[in-house]
């Protein structure tokens, strides 16, 4: 079984107003919407769980009625910060006794014009490894400081990638780096892949896209608009 875990709980309070960004509209659709569509009509994808905040749980079941989402199987109640909200969403799928060869894709709420085929390869890569990162290279010099006000040192840029998600995992190595986080008081890591680093696991690179982008300001929705309209 093939999991995605959309993660939408977030207040999107970068994008302004009193709407989370992932429920704004993208092309006369709800972002949201666009991101599940994107797993729904993916053929790997077996299940959807869906991870949001109280006030919008209802809203969320009507889209999953509304747009036909019917490989949405859980909306899930989110939690106070990002970690906790998939945590969540990850219990869910412990409780449907979830197997060694079930794999999940966690995937940001915001970040709708994912492509079949980076979905695709992150599916392929958990054939041969435990955690898996979606991501592009850095196209630019990188420059170190410590102070924020002088360079310290330039990087080098054949080694530096932006993340991405999907980021994927077989379900019972993730579900134990989440228990044992919690255990550890640790409740706020930045992403997955952290918590997988922190324990030193590794983590294998697929290949994102540029249009694979995060909505976090107004602005983006005028990108991802623009994007849809040259496909």
């Amino acid at each position: 079984m093939i999991y995605a875990l959309i993660v939408a709980a977030g207040k999107g309070v970068r994008v302004g107003g009193d709407i989370p960004k992932q429920f704004l509209s993208c092309a006369n659709e709800p972002i949201l919407v666009r991101t599940i569509k994107a797993f729904q009509n993916n053929k790997n994808i077996d299940r959807i769980i869906v991870v949001t905040s109280a006030p919008y749980m209802a809203l969320v079941n009507d889209y999953v009625k509304s747009f036909n989402l019917n490989k949405v199987s859980d909306v899930v109640l989110g939690a106070s910060t990002r970690q906790l909200s998939v945590f969540n969403g990850l219990k869910c799928i412990a409780k449907k006794e979830a197997s060694e060869e079930d794999y999940v894709l966690i995937h940001d709420g915001a970040r709708p014009l994912v492509k079949d085929a980076i979905i695709d390869r992150n599916c392929n890569a958990l054939k041969n490894h435990e955690c898996v990162c979606t991501v592009i290279k850095n196209p630019n010099t990188t420059y170190f400081s410590k102070d924020g006000a002088k360079i310290d040192s330039i990087m080098n840029r054949d080694q530096l990638y932006f993340a991405q998600t999907p980021q994927s995992f077989r379900f019972k190595t993730i579900f134990e780096l989440h228990k044992n986080a919690y255990q550890n008081n640790i409740i706020d890591s930045t992403d997955d892949a952290q918590l997988a680093q922190i324990a030193q696991k590794e983590i294998f690179l697929v290949e994102g896209s540029n249009d694979n982008i995060k909505i976090t300001a107004k602005e983006d929705i005028k990108i991802a608009e623009a994007i849809l309209k040259g496909e």
